[in-house]
């Protein structure tokens, strides 16, 4: 399909912004800019890549120049403060990033406070834009704001007056941070979450979710209790197509040779930095992203829906728009964060995985959307002869009487029979989840685990699962033709991005080869896939050929976005309500589903010591009995069992002699 990249205001297109809009309005030329139902906040976003450093995403309002400050909460003293000029370009442009470190004398501080404060704001237009929006708010702090705040902040700091910044002025952002992770060599603490989508579409407008507010203090209250050491944002930390009334990507997706108008480029950059500062102007998550170390990886939202999993997506068109998503995800995920590179230079043909450790943690987050290629569709149409296996297996073995169910029992299935045919093309024309460099730093990863006898556990984080829908509605979902529909496609795509889907199985094969290998030389390590995506939790245990003894999956989602529906998720789950398939997965051995919540947003912590890591799922049930009720508890023990707490049946306990 080709078009114009400038859409009008039919249905179903964004919801344009207008001059009211104020600065937003005018952030591109050639595209529109789009109207969000939430007012801008100063960003910040605290991350980590060494012991005894703290990285600051810095993406105020406004443009200019900024102090950022970081010292000790209790004890503040003049050769005690840190600080730090940064220059933030206009309103389009890139956030920036404070690198601070802790020098040795001054690590005897466990608690640290910061502040970013303006010295001088970037341009005329955004100095009216400022006096517009304080004008309308009628700030009634005790500060000086706007234009005579800037000139008396630039007097201090050429005064170097530090204490101005401390108690006389009004901070574009303010945050504390700690270094539990420092002083604790024993015990790690993470939190996890994925699909952060809060816009709803009302009366062709876009709205913020009535729940969102509740969703953001719930999980802010729970994080400042928890403390964790990271914060794992594992995949949809922002939509560029959420909802048809701020889907940008639409006047570009698809559309020939707009990627040849060097405006529109620029601009499809400044709407996907837009969408960042959008999605993470919300007062609960920004308390918890000011307070807390945070690591990101990016999914098929952050560019389009499913970016990978059709062969269209690589049209020069749709490249380009894959190329611009990388650079603003480089300037927003990215550039904080602890990623592993085998080359030294960045460029968009490099995976952007993750990896650090943590006294018994060993974490490896994969980048499972860079490299995606699901491959080619497939040349024979398999829905006819993968419905009527589904159909007639189903039909002769409920309805067919004795001798026909003794006869199928002794013979493969109609199922069976497709699903081969469709794993052994999908197995010779493979496609591909991650890099082949990116499986190589994972093996290295591995090995440097087998030699750290106090890593008990190897966390996985990957932005979709490994187990998802049962077997054979997977192979059916993925390749058959009659999904390739306007209707359909999205849950195409949502199949397809599974590590199990049949063109991914043969990665998949390569990272368990890895993991066996870490397996038999230290049996004492737990092996746990953290994911989100799928907007449900489901917690599996299961075991490969090779392995003696389970491994995890657990998936957490969403956070903001609606989730699927008990019903319709729990039935196509994976030992679900669906009895199709075989009793054991070819590829994950016996599998035990060990929760199942599709009703209600989720995050997930992890809470690990030398004797133990407990998984909790923390369920959003705000309109069903006590808050908490619906919650989970998974416990595992290196070379232990696992036993598991919740609504499906009170104590599960499966403890290895």
């Amino acid at each position: 399909m080709s078009g114009s990249a400038t859409l009008g205001n039919e249905v179903g297109s964004p919801t344009l912004a207008t001059a009211t809009d104020g600065i937003v309005a005018s952030a591109t030329k050639g595209l529109n800019a789009i109207r969000y139902p939430n007012k801008l906040q100063d960003i910040v976003v605290v991350g980590k890549t060494k012991s005894w450093q703290r990285n600051f995403l810095v993406r105020p309002v406004f443009g200019g120049e900024y102090l950022f400050l970081l010292y000790p909460t209790d004890d503040v003293q003049v050769d005690s403060i840190l600080w730090q000029v940064v220059r933030i370009q206009g309103f389009n442009g890139a956030p920036e990033v404070v690198n601070l470190e802790i020098p040795n004398s001054l690590q005897i501080y466990n608690k640290w406070s910061w502040r970013l404060v303006r010295l001088r704001i970037s341009s005329l237009e955004e100095q009216d834009q400022e006096s517009t929006d304080l004008f309308e708010e009628y700030i009634t702090e005790p500060y000086l704001i706007g234009e005579e705040a800037d000139r008396l902040a630039l007097s201090a700091f050429n005064a170097e007056q530090m204490s101005h910044f401390l108690y006389d002025t009004k901070p574009a952002a303010e945050g504390e941070i700690s270094f539990h992770e420092e002083s604790s060599r024993t015990e790690a603490k993470a939190l996890a979450w994925s699909c952060h989508q809060p816009y709803v579409s009302e009366g062709g407008k876009a709205e913020i979710w009535e729940h969102v507010p509740g969703i953001f203090d719930w999980y802010a209250n729970v994080a400042e209790e928890f403390e964790p050491h990271r914060i794992w944002a594992l995949g949809d930390t922002s939509y560029s197509d959420g909802i048809p009334e701020t889907d940008f990507v639409k006047q570009v997706y698809d559309h020939e040779g707009w990627h040849r108008d060097s405006h529109k480029r620029q601009d499809l950059l400044a709407l996907y930095r837009l969408n960042y500062r959008q999605f993470w102007s919300f007062s609960g998550l920004q308390k918890v992203m000011r307070n807390f170390p945070h690591l990101a990886m990016w999914d098929d939202h952050e560019i389009r829906d499913g970016y990978g999993s059709d062969a269209r997506h690589f049209k020069d068109e749709n490249k380009a728009m894959k190329d611009i998503a990388s650079q603003a995800a480089q300037e927003y995920l990215f550039d904080w964060s602890p990623v592993v590179r085998t080359e030294s230079k960045r460029n968009i043909q490099t995976d952007n995985h993750q990896a650090y450790t943590n006294g018994p943690m060993g974490v490896f987050i994969f980048d499972g959307r860079n490299s995606r290629n699901y491959g080619e569709d497939l040349a024979i149409p398999t829905e006819v002869s993968q419905t009527i296996a589904i159909v007639a297996d189903q039909i002769i073995r409920y309805f067919g009487g004795d001798v026909a169910k003794a006869i199928l029992d002794e013979l493969p299935s109609f199922n069976t029979l497709a699903m081969k045919l469709t794993n052994l093309y999908r197995w010779k024309n493979a496609g591909q989840v991650i890099s082949e460099q990116q499986l190589k730093d994972f093996e290295r990863f591995c090995f440097e685990v087998q030699n750290d006898p106090h890593i008990k556990y190897v966390l996985m984080g990957n932005s979709v699962p490994f187990i998802f829908v049962a077997d054979v509605l997977e192979a059916l979902l993925a390749e058959s033709e009659l999904m390739d529909t306007e209707l359909l496609h999205e849950l195409r795509d949502d199949v397809r991005d599974s590590w199990h889907s049949p063109a991914n199985r043969k990665q998949l094969h390569k990272l368990f080869t890895i993991m066996k290998g870490l397996h038999v030389a230290r049996p004492d390590v737990e092996f746990i896939n953290i994911s989100g995506d799928i907007h449900i939790s489901n917690a599996f245990s299961y075991q490969p050929q090779g392995f003696n003894k389970p491994l995890f999956q657990v998936t957490s989602s969403a956070i903001t976005n609606r989730t699927t529906g008990d019903f319709i998720s729990d039935a196509m789950s994976e030992d679900g309500l669906l009895p199709i398939g075989e009793e054991e997965s070819e590829d994950f051995g016996p599998v035990k589903r060990l929760w199942h919540e599709g009703a209600y947003n989720n995050f997930l912590s992890l809470d690990a010591s030398s004797e133990r890591i407990a998984l909790k799922l923390h369920v959003y049930n705000h309109d069903q009995g006590r808050m908490g009720e619906r919650d989970r508890v998974l416990t595992i023990r290196p070379g232990g069992g696992h036993t598991m707490t919740g609504p499906e049946g009170g104590v599960i306990d499966n403890l290895m002699s």
